[in-house]
């Protein structure tokens, strides 16, 4: 590939696009990981003092998880990429709440201890996808703005165009959208999100799902 007079355009294995690694995503985890950690740190002195716990709660939702969260929702929302986001904010929570880490086996807590009322990231990010995709429904198709988002995800390539991996999927943005919501067509989803109060159910929606896909696989055969 060359530009217009014949130069050869430099191919590039890091490409940062507003503040994403957008090649690949351990690389983003990794520095978005580091980040906030960083962050996290740097307010020792917060985390250390006789502060209520959902305060620090607070702080630590306005003042890290930004930083943890940033761009994530543009990554495939599969079980072993949710696991992990939400490890590393369990994590950082407990870190901010002065709670001893997971793996230390004499020191247990209950989730209520650790996250209060907070959901977890990867309900937080869907929640997100959820509601950036309902504003961008209403204001597409009442007129107020174009969103070319809109058409991206009513178009469906066939089956011959693209071919699914053998043994897996490949997750898009309208199929997680469509995973986050419960519902099979992307039509049905554009008409619940036009709508203001159903979009809300949908936000609540999201968070039961999330429980429910990260659930143990132990857990869910005890219940039965």
């Amino acid at each position: 590939v060359c530009l217009s007079d014949g130069r050869p355009i430099e191919l590039t294995s890091v490409y940062k696009y507003l503040g994403i690694y957008a090649l690949d995503v351990e690389d983003d985890l990794r520095r978005r990981k580091g980040k906030a950690w960083a962050a996290l740190k740097s307010m020792e002195g917060i985390w250390k003092s006789p502060v209520l716990p959902e305060v620090k709660r607070q702080l630590f939702c306005s003042l890290v998880e930004p930083i943890l969260s940033y761009g994530l929702t543009v990554w495939p929302a599969t079980k072993t990429f949710c696991r992990r986001i939400d490890g590393m904010y369990g994590s950082m929570l407990r870190y901010a709440l002065g709670l001893a880490p997971s793996f230390v086996s004499r020191h247990t807590h209950s989730s209520s201890d650790v996250y209060g009322s907070l959901p977890r990231l990867s309900a937080q990010l869907g929640s997100r996808r959820i509601s950036f995709f309902a504003h961008c429904a209403r204001e597409h198709f009442e007129g107020r703005a174009h969103h070319p988002f809109i058409s991206v995800l009513q178009w469906c390539p066939t089956k011959v165009q693209f071919k699914r991996r053998r043994g897996g999927q490949r997750f898009t943005l309208a199929s997680t959208l469509l995973r986050d919501s419960g519902l099979d067509d992307i039509n049905d989803l554009l008409e619940m999100c036009m709508n203001r109060n159903t979009s809300r159910v949908l936000l609540r929606r999201v968070t039961t799902f999330y429980t429910n896909f990260l659930m143990p696989r132990t857990t869910t055969l005890l219940q039965e």
